[in-house]
C-alpha cells in the first residue's frame, strides 16, 4: 500500500486492516466513537481517525469520505494529532503486531485485513 507523504498518518493507514471490534474508545475533543482492537500488547485504532484539524483533509476532497475512510493529515500534523492517551505506533510495534498475528510474517496481512468495506 503507497501512501503519499502528505496523507502519510500510520494510523491511519494502518487502521483499515483491522476488522469489527468489541471495545471502542471515545474521543472527547469532538465525542466521536471509534472501534479499538487489542492485539498482542497493544490496543489499536480499528478506524481512522476523523478529527478535523485545519490541515486535515477528506479522501479525494469528498466530505462524505470522512465518515467512512477518516481524515488525512500531513505527517508533521499526524504527530500531533492523537487523542490524549494515543500516540503513532512505531516500527517496533508494528512489528510486535505481525509477530502476534504470524511469527512467521507469512500470514500476518492475511490475518489483518479487514473483512468488508474494501
Amino acid at each position: 500500500m503507497h501512501f503519499p507523504i502528505h496523507s502519510t498518518f500510520a494510523i491511519v493507514a494502518f487502521s483499515l486492516l483491522l476488522s469489527a471490534c468489541s471495545e471502542s474508545f471515545t474521543d472527547s475533543r469532538d465525542g466521536q466513537s471509534y472501534d479499538v482492537v487489542k492485539i498482542g500488547d497493544f490496543t489499536w485504532m480499528a478506524e481512522n481517525l476523523n478529527f478535523e484539524t485545519a490541515g486535515s483533509f477528506c479522501p479525494e476532497g469528498d466530505a462524505r469520505n470522512c465518515k467512512r475512510l477518516g481524515r488525512l493529515y500531513s505527517w508533521t500534523e499526524a504527530r500531533s494529532v492523537c487523542p490524549d492517551g494515543w500516540r503513532l505506533p512505531t516500527k517496533g510495534d508494528f512489528e510486535s503486531l505481525v509477530a502476534a498475528q504470524s511469527p512467521s510474517h507469512s500470514r500476518a496481512g492475511a490475518a489483518l485485513k479487514s473483512r468488508d468495506g474494501w
